[in-house]
């Protein structure tokens, strides 16, 4: 159970290295496609590498504001340990106004561990020109949660 918990926590927080091209309908919504694909893959390298402050920050304020970092890193350092490195496959990445939605399968050993889906992708915001992570319920620190 506590396996299956953290492979669900992984979809929502986590992404690897993209091999398919970004999905977008036109050249502005390309360009910030690419950017949200960017703070993807940003995440992922963070992860692999276990460098938890810099992949804190990717969250937006709102994620952070209840997700304090001692407990980011307290619910990532047994994920990471756990699956070792991951990467992403068939990754796609729609913008809408100040919103990112990205889907994307999460493999970890060669096996697909997780992933975002159309009817629960992983969710960036634009604040400021720059891209945040910004997934609501259902991650490691669901929104409902009080800051510690």
């Amino acid at each position: 159970m506590k396996l299956h918990a953290a492979v669900l926590c992984l979809c929502f927080m986590l992404v690897g290295a993209a091999s398919q091209p970004v999905g977008a309908r036109s050249g502005a919504s390309a360009s910030e496609a690419t950017k949200v694909r960017a703070v993807l893959l940003q995440e992922v390298e963070m992860f692999n590498r276990k460098r938890w402050e810099p992949a804190w920050q990717m969250y937006s304020r709102r994620i952070r504001s209840h997700c304090s970092y001692s407990r980011f890193v307290a619910a990532m350092r047994p994920l990471r340990n756990t699956t070792g490195p991951v990467t992403l496959r068939n990754v796609t990445v729609r913008v809408m106004r100040g919103r990112g939605f990205a889907q994307y399968r999460i493999v970890a050993n060669g096996r697909i561990v997780g992933g975002a889906t159309a009817k629960k992708p992983d969710v960036f915001t634009r604040i400021g020109g720059r891209w945040f992570d910004d997934f609501d319920a259902d991650g490691l620190c669901p929104s409902g949660d009080r800051p510690r």
